[in-house]
């Protein structure tokens, strides 16, 4: 900051303290820890802080009041912290131009922290920093974006209606192909919105996520499926499946010819030549939603955007930033996955294993999810799929509405599964089996 004048420092303490504008946009850029000065790495700590929980810049009142916590040091100058507060204003017509200038000064800062970052850990030869470095790089340098203006609900009423009716289509529904969690989904997996399966190991997670990706395909959209378990062939088998009307396992004895056939002819039959099905795999902890928005842009460059994304599974999907903490990790991860969902305004599936007290219970509830429980308060819907032996036995299974972000929380559908297909298909027969049994 010495490297710039005097005029510019006291603008762009202000528009730290003051310019919910500038927050707003750069309040993900500005990292406090780059800066030398200890009073102004807190300062700008407790501001990106107040911003982030109140969506305000930070009040005189509020700043006296967390100096007045902060222990008294000597090597701390509180004077100086509230002297960065108290900048005078800048005219207000210089404040585009202002802005304009710290986002450039922003930006060159910022990839200068990052460049010595990476010497440092070369020097290191820290391979695990520099991986990481080379997946946040871009997210450290991004801004919020401000292109899209908030729409007045009565001043800009018309725009709004057209928005809420938007939002009803059904075309804009990604369904799962089961009739009665579509309805209760309101037409299925909406744009924005994070949608988590709940089920002990073993229990059929990836399964759900393969058939619920396959429904997806086949209602029209392009499916992007990340595997951090399973090898792409081994996914690819499964999707393929029902299409060919040969289980999972036998796929590989097919003949070449006889399986570019039976595919030609379901595409053609069900028109979905255009639409694709990609399946990226990554070792589990060896990705994150840095490395997920890479493939989603690189697609949206080349004009072939994804309609819904699938990760199997959130829970082993390593955060932007590393955590030792294994619940802040999580909760982390599934944050960032909500953001994808908003930021490319598409679905986001994944699931969760439950606790092991989940193995005892008949019916599987939100309190059942295994670590970091703010997944629940993130995900939007979360189905729950309980199973008794006998239901086992008996290719049976329930889908419990565990969470609901607007109705049908509680609601329970039963279904039958055929993994050998990875299918699920609703059961409107009535169960084989008792269902008072227990677990």
């Amino acid at each position: 900051m010495a490297k710039h004048d005097s005029e510019f420092k006291k603008a762009f303490w202000w528009l730290v303290g003051h310019d919910a504008e500038f927050l707003q946009r750069y309040h993900r850029m500005i990292h406090p820890s780059t800066w030398e000065n200890p009073e102004d790495a807190w300062y700008l700590e407790q501001c990106l802080t107040y911003y982030d929980k109140y969506e305000r810049p930070m009040t005189a009142k509020a700043l006296k009041l967390l100096l007045a916590k902060k222990k008294d040091n000597d090597k701390f100058d509180k004077d100086m912290v509230e002297d960065r507060h108290g900048t005078e204003a800048p005219d207000e017509d210089s404040l585009d131009f202002l802005r304009d200038f710290a986002d450039d000064w922003l930006r060159r800062r910022m990839s200068e922290v990052l460049m010595q970052d990476f010497a440092d850990a070369i020097d290191d030869a820290d391979a695990n920093t520099i991986q990481d470095l080379l997946t946040t790089g871009l997210d450290r340098l991004s801004i919020s974006s401000t292109e899209e203006p908030a729409i007045g609900a009565i001043s800009n009423r018309a725009a709004m209606f057209e928005e809420i009716q938007a939002m009803w289509e059904n075309g804009m529904a990604v369904p799962t192909g089961i009739a009665s969690i579509d309805e209760i989904m309101n037409g299925g997996a909406r744009p924005g919105e994070l949608c988590t399966f709940l089920a002990p190991p073993g229990h059929g997670k990836s399964q759900w996520l393969t058939y619920v990706s396959r429904a997806a395909w086949r209602a029209g959209n392009n499916v992007l499926y990340i595997t951090l378990e399973m090898s792409e062939p081994w996914v690819a088998q499964r999707f393929y499946a029902p299409i060919l009307g040969t289980p999972a396992r036998d796929v590989h004895h097919l003949e070449s010819g006889d399986f570019e056939r039976r595919m030609a002819k379901f595409l053609q039959n069900e028109r979905l030549a255009d639409y694709d099905f990609v399946i990226k795999r990554f070792p589990a902890q060896g990705a994150s939603a840095g490395d997920i928005r890479q493939i989603l842009n690189q697609h949206k460059d080349r004009g072939t955007p994804f309609d819904m994304l699938v990760v199997d599974y959130g829970d082993i999907l390593a955060p932007i930033k590393k955590s030792e903490n294994r619940k802040e990790a999580q909760s982390a991860v599934f944050t960032e996955l909500r953001c994808i969902a908003v930021e490319y305004d598409i679905p986001v599936w994944t699931a969760s294993q439950t606790n092991r007290e989940a193995l005892r219970k008949r019916t599987i509830t939100i309190e059942n999810i295994a670590d970091d429980f703010d997944k629940a308060k993130i995900s939007d819907y979360i189905i729950a799929q309980s199973q008794t032996a006998s239901e086992k036995d008996v290719g049976e299974a329930r889908l419990y509405m565990a969470k609901c972000r607007y109705n049908g929380q509680g609601e329970q559908v039963r279904v039958d599964l055929d993994f050998a297909y990875s299918n699920y298909s609703e059961n409107t027969t009535g169960s084989a089996i008792d269902e008072d049994e227990a677990p």
